[in-house]
């Protein structure tokens, strides 16, 4: 007789931590194109999601609050959409999100292994990735402010 077990890994894995981040050149909403590379020495918190995406659009508003209580102090926000064709302007604007976003493709969304939204990886000064997750919930907020504060002091005196 054959008991379940279940798989020894997830089909939904992210790039592991203390991996260099992928470049990638994208365009942002007004048609300029951002990298990756050009944001090198500041902290990246890259955040794959969509519109109809349920769980993406509940995480935004903690995002929103990194991106303001941060902004100043060497954080980037960077919303990464990969499937809306659409203006996402209004949508934004409804829902009072300011961080940066691009419009994404499959070659980042292969490059960075997203498989489920919303996808988040927190990249430190140097590029490499030291945080990654698939969805959101009080934990991960907590996590990423915790982690957050403490590589925007990681270099100073």
């Amino acid at each position: 007789m054959e008991y379940y077990s279940p798989p020894e890994s997830s089909p939904f894995q992210l790039i592991p931590n203390h991996t260099v981040a992928p470049n990638f050149s994208l365009l942002n909403l007004n048609g300029d194109t951002v990298t990756l590379e050009e944001l090198k020495g500041k902290l990246v918190l890259i955040d794959f999601w969509y519109t109809s995406c349920y769980p993406c659009v509940k995480a935004m508003p903690y995002l929103e609050d990194l991106h303001q209580k941060y902004k100043n102090k060497g954080l980037v926000v960077l919303g990464i959409n990969p499937v809306d064709t659409n203006d996402l302007s209004e949508f934004l604007n409804f829902n009072g999100i300011s961080y940066s976003m691009v419009l994404g493709n499959s070659n980042v969304v292969e490059a960075y292994s997203v498989s489920s939204y919303p996808s988040l990886y927190l990249i430190d000064k140097t590029g490499e990735i030291i945080f990654s997750e698939i969805g959101f919930d009080d934990n991960t907020a907590s996590t990423l402010d915790s982690l957050i504060g403490f590589g925007l002091t990681q270099g100073k005196s």
